[in-house]
């Protein structure tokens, strides 16, 4: 029992000072933001980003939680589960993109009230980068490999 509740506090931590380093860093880099962006860009960027994260909910189509209920399951073949979750997110997130990055304008506009495609554009393509990355830590969670989370 102490070694389960010693793995749990060492894993534990460290999923916590790798969210509490990434946080400094967003704030370490502040100020870079506010030199070259104008307040208008940084709300633009923040829109879109916001955007991609809730689209990206949409498009893992719950697998990731799936894939954390039928790892462990009895008579589920983990290898298995991995493997198809990995396909379904990836060709989800390459179909969405392919689907939404015609429309990069429209969107642009809708989000943000002017045409901004080329932003647009980089936020769909953050859009495969984020779904398949929420994806890869899930993996490191699963495996236990903290330090692989961490950087």
């Amino acid at each position: 029992m102490s070694g389960y509740l010693r793995r749990l506090a060492t894993t534990g931590a460290a999923y916590t000072a790798a969210s509490i380093l990434s946080k400094l860093i967003a704030v370490a880099l502040l100020p870079l933001y506010t030199r070259y962006l104008t307040p208008a860009d940084y709300g633009a960027a923040e829109v879109m980003f916001s955007a991609v994260v809730a689209v990206s909910i949409v498009i893992r189509l719950g697998v990731v939680e799936a894939l954390l209920r039928f790892y462990y399951k009895q008579g589920e073949e983990p290898a298995a589960v991995v493997s198809t979750s990995f396909a379904t997110l990836f060709w989800a997130g390459l179909v969405s993109v392919i689907v939404l990055m015609p429309f990069a304008g429209p969107i642009s506009d809708l989000l943000l009230g002017e045409s901004e495609p080329t932003l647009a554009r980089i936020a769909i393509g953050g859009l495969f980068v984020l779904t398949l990355s929420e994806y890869l830590l899930t993996i490191f969670r699963l495996d236990e490999r903290a330090r692989a989370f961490f950087t």
